[in-house]
């Protein structure tokens, strides 16, 4: 339980970006994933962010020794956390940044570095940053969060198929799969831009 609470405030501490409980990623239609959307406008920077509901997965993510780094001491770290997201500048109909934004959190460093699709296709990955949260007894919290550009001719072209995505570190791998609703719903958000006044 101490653990446990210790994660907690290093998320409060640490100023982590996503309040909200994480959902399922399993959107079982395009609405719901597009109403998960919210959006907020800074007034000084004359910009819209818009972010989809945080999404964890509860897949194990293994080091190059093949443990499973959730699973040391015992006790199971946060999940990792996907969301979609997008940047706008007033007066401007178009995105400045459509992304999907990661935060992978594990029990030791992974040092993801790159990341292809089911196609082949090396994406634009984008590193954001790197934290040690709490520790106890042999391990400690790490956090990396980075990004992958996409657009929405990407996104279009998995909507009917789904996506899935492999993320490549110099300590390990981890697959995240994306639903064809889950997807429909990110483009119908490009679709409906309006012009920020």
């Amino acid at each position: 339980m101490k653990k446990f609470i210790l994660l907690i405030l290093c998320s409060v501490v640490c100023g982590c970006k996503f309040p909200d409980t994480p959902v399922p990623l399993r959107y079982t239609d395009k609405e719901a994933s597009y109403n998960s959307i919210t959006c907020t406008h800074d007034s000084f920077k004359k910009t819209t962010w818009c972010y989809s509901a945080p999404v964890a997965d509860s897949q194990l993510i293994k080091n190059i020794n093949g443990q499973n780094v959730f699973d040391i001491n015992g006790w199971r770290y946060m999940d990792d956390i996907v969301v979609f997201r997008t940047a706008q500048k007033d007066s401007v109909k178009k995105y400045d940044i459509i992304q999907l934004y990661f935060e992978m959190n594990g029990a030791c460093w992974v040092f993801y570095n790159s990341a292809y699709d089911m196609a082949g296709n090396k994406l634009d990955f984008v590193e954001i940053d790197r934290q040690v949260g709490s520790c106890g007894g042999i391990s400690c919290n790490c956090k990396e969060e980075f990004a992958i550009n996409v657009d929405k001719k990407y996104l279009k072209k998995y909507e009917n198929k789904g996506l899935t995505i492999r993320l490549y570190g110099k300590y390990g791998e981890k697959n995240f799969s994306f639903r064809p609703e889950y997807i429909q719903g990110l483009v119908k958000h490009l679709e409906n831009i309006k012009v920020q006044k």
